[in-house]
């Protein structure tokens, strides 16, 4: 897959992003699009050929944490779409600003959870702008461990972010559940940055 890392380039294709605010906290890139063809496997004919969106990739690296969280081009134009709708953005910034520099998880989850409220103005009627990309960040974390070890996990999340009954984690749960919420105040980051971006543009 062709990868294209000149800015210049992705602005001209994404206008908006001229503005985007966090140029200090995410690199980004885009991946051009990409045609490749359904086969069926007993008569080798070509069944379909299908063409794979532009993605764009946002990598976040500071200190020691580096996550990379890639959004399809039609979420991309949904976000711009839906920007107006979205409001206090200098006070949520300000609180995911502190939250990820936080090491308390109780907080951070506070933040989060708060975040995850702001942002359904703009999810309503597209609920899977964040579904997929959390469950997909979920997924590779809790991937590391065992299955009965991460039904586990998952259910202490849950309960955490309802905030229903006890949890208690050990150790490597912590570790764990610190570095999903962590990735969760940087996905609302990054989508507040285009936002913004998108608000400035108008």
């Amino acid at each position: 897959m062709a990868v294209n890392t000149e800015r210049s380039l992705i602005n001209k294709a994404y206008p908006i992003l001229k503005n985007f605010p966090f140029d200090s906290n995410f690199s980004i890139k885009f991946l051009e699009n990409k045609e490749y063809a359904m086969v069926d496997s007993n008569t080798n004919q070509v069944i379909e050929i299908v063409s794979q969106q532009r993605v764009l990739c946002f990598t976040y690296n500071i200190e020691e944490t580096t996550f990379s969280i890639c959004i399809p081009e039609k979420e991309i134009e949904w976000i711009n779409s839906a920007s107006n709708s979205v409001k206090k953005l200098d006070s949520i910034s300000k609180k995911l600003d502190k939250a990820i520099k936080s090491k308390n998880i109780l907080y951070k989850l506070d933040i989060s959870i708060e975040s995850s409220k702001w942002m359904n103005d703009l999810t309503h009627g597209n609920t899977m702008l964040s579904k997929e990309i959390l469950e997909e960040a979920l997924s590779s974390i809790v991937g590391q461990i065992d299955a009965p070890e991460s039904i586990l996990l998952i259910n202490n999340i849950n309960k955490l972010y309802s905030k229903r009954g006890l949890v208690r984690l050990t150790k490597k749960e912590f570790s764990i559940i610190m570095t999903f919420i962590h990735f969760r105040l940087i996905y609302v980051k990054l989508i507040l940055g285009i936002v913004i971006a998108s608000k400035i543009s108008i």
